[in-house]
């Protein structure tokens, strides 16, 4: 199958797009975001995602999936949480 070549200016509209959503990802990271009803809402949902990756991350780093790090309650309890935190990332 022909594949067609990308014109030079829809280059340019994918680099101005993808520079675009970066830098409004740093505004809601530094909160610059804006006050209204959407920009709030866009916090939160960002907020939300960076705060579950982030908890995925550390247990990671100490809980094991295959009981390594103990049968006790606080280590059952820290594989339930994982097992529902990467459930929700799905």
């Amino acid at each position: 199958m022909k594949q067609n070549k990308i014109h030079n200016w829809q280059k340019e509209h994918n680099m101005r797009v993808a520079a675009f959503h970066k830098e409004h990802a740093q505004k809601i990271e530094r909160g610059e975001n804006g006050k209204g009803l959407l920009a709030k809402s866009e916090n939160f949902v960002f907020n939300l995602g960076k705060t579950r990756l982030n908890i995925v991350e550390l247990h990671k780093k100490h809980v094991s999936e295959r009981g390594e790090n103990g049968e006790g309650f606080i280590a059952r309890f820290d594989r339930y949480i994982l097992k529902i935190v990467k459930g929700l990332l799905k």
